[in-house]
């Protein structure tokens, strides 16, 4: 199943977000500040895969019109 990012997903989703990509910075709180300002005509959003009670991965799905999302 993959959801919605929720604010309660922010530290799971920073830290998934660390083992997989060590050389970004990705805090909780700039997770929880981007996803709080996120503009409707913008095609940004973070979803997570739970698995049980822990989110284990975010994504940022492809812009509408790019090619990753046509497929």
């Amino acid at each position: 199943m993959i959801r919605d990012f929720r604010p309660a997903d922010a530290e799971a989703v920073a830290s998934a977000h660390r083992a997989g990509r060590e050389h970004l910075v990705r805090t909780a709180e700039a997770l929880l500040w981007a996803n709080a300002r996120q503009n409707p005509g913008e095609h940004f959003r973070t979803i997570v895969a739970p698995t049980g009670r822990t989110a284990t991965g975010p994504r940022s799905p492809p812009a509408a019109g790019s090619s990753a999302a046509a497929a």
